[in-house]
């Protein structure tokens, strides 16, 4: 991981990148969805078997190399509590991925605790229908 040269919205960090991905060509906080609304649409995975793991694992790294340095400088509790949201789903899809491939998930808890982290973080800030869609995945 390394450091952009631009901050971040709404926070005082630098962007945070991860093989071409940086965090802000994916920030939530600038989409007029909710946090889940954003990640149902951008990290939507309509095959785990033949969705590109490496990208999402990238995608999932810049979201938790930003919480690192949020939490590190006493960042501000809001931003980190909305971006847990895209965090914990991207960690589920990746867990989908990796079991779609025949991999051993990775992921503390399995997929399914990944996804019942999703629908808590996301209690309050989304939609019925969101939290429906994640359920259904």
């Amino acid at each position: 991981i390394t450091r952009g040269t631009t901050t971040v919205a709404g926070t005082n960090q630098l962007d945070v990148i991860k093989d071409g991905v940086s965090f802000s060509s994916i920030d939530f906080s600038k989409s007029k969805l909710d946090p889940l609304g954003f990640a149902l649409q951008e990290f939507k995975i309509d095959d785990p078997a033949t969705a590109d793991e490496q990208k999402l694992a990238d995608e999932l790294d810049v979201y938790l190399g930003l919480e690192f340095f949020l939490r590190q400088a006493g960042g501000s509790t809001n931003v980190v509590e909305r971006l847990k949201v895209p965090k914990f789903f991207l960690q589920f899809q990746l867990g989908r991925v990796q079991l779609a491939k025949g991999q051993k998930v990775t992921l503390a808890g399995g997929i399914e605790h990944q996804r019942q982290k999703v629908i808590k973080n996301a209690r309050g800030q989304a939609s019925a229908a969101e939290i429906a869609a994640v359920a259904a995945i």
